[in-house]
């Protein structure tokens, strides 16, 4: 999946963006609730309020829609880390944004983790290598190039690795919008926090200062 591929075809593309939004969220919805296999384009049609027949004049398949909604997600995530490279604030402050964003999203879209955690879960399923390779290339080359720079300023200890501390904040990124959005996470947060899993605000804080160790971020600034 390339920047420059266009999955849909042109008479969507000449359609408001208020409209290929709702088709998008319908796509993305259907797929969350359904797995890519079982989503039909029909129920898609239904779910955004147009026919079958109008959305095949969009789509050629249910794939090309598939594709264009996880196109669509990979724009919006480059579009929140992307110009926080160049953001002249300190190190921990760019982590802690990201993971309010990211959190932030994750309520608002709960369905974009649901088809995120349910597209990947499945091991034969051709598409994931294309969504990881895709998606999640993005947040690998962010984290590991904004710690890479932290460490030029001296701002991270010189045993960091970038690779391998990028594969973990990535991975405690994901499995945090997972326990706000996808209901086994849900569980198994409040398994681990209890009562505490209720309270948002000290999860995030504490999650900070786990990160904050972990880093063994320096008060430089």
């Amino acid at each position: 999946m390339n920047e420059d591929e266009i999955f849909c075809k042109s008479t969507f593309l000449r359609l408001s963006a208020e409209k290929q939004k709702k088709i998008r969220d319908a796509a993305i919805k259907i797929f969350a609730e359904n797995g890519y296999a079982n989503a039909k384009m029909k129920t898609i049609a239904v779910a955004a309020g147009i026919s079958v027949g109008s959305l095949y004049q969009y789509f050629d398949t249910k794939e090309e829609i598939f594709l264009d909604t996880l196109q669509t997600m990979k724009h919006e995530l480059e579009s929140v880390l992307m110009p926080l490279l160049s953001a002249e604030v300190p190190f921990l402050n760019k982590i802690e944004t990201v993971l309010r964003t990211l959190y932030r999203f994750s309520c608002r879209h709960p369905y974009v983790n649901k088809i995120y955690n349910e597209m990947t879960s499945e091991g034969n399923f051709p598409l994931s290598i294309r969504i990881a390779r895709e998606i999640e290339g993005i947040s690998s080359y962010y984290y590991r190039t904004l710690i890479e720079i932290a460490k030029r300023e001296e701002r991270l200890s010189e045993t960091i690795d970038p690779e391998v501390f990028a594969f973990c904040l990535d991975n405690l990124f994901m499995m945090m919008q997972f326990s706000f959005s996808c209901e086994y996470y849900k569980k198994r947060k409040e398994i681990y926090l209890k009562e505490k899993a209720k309270d948002d605000e000290f999860v995030l804080n504490q999650t900070l200062s786990f990160l904050r160790g972990a880093f063994f971020f320096t008060e430089k600034d």
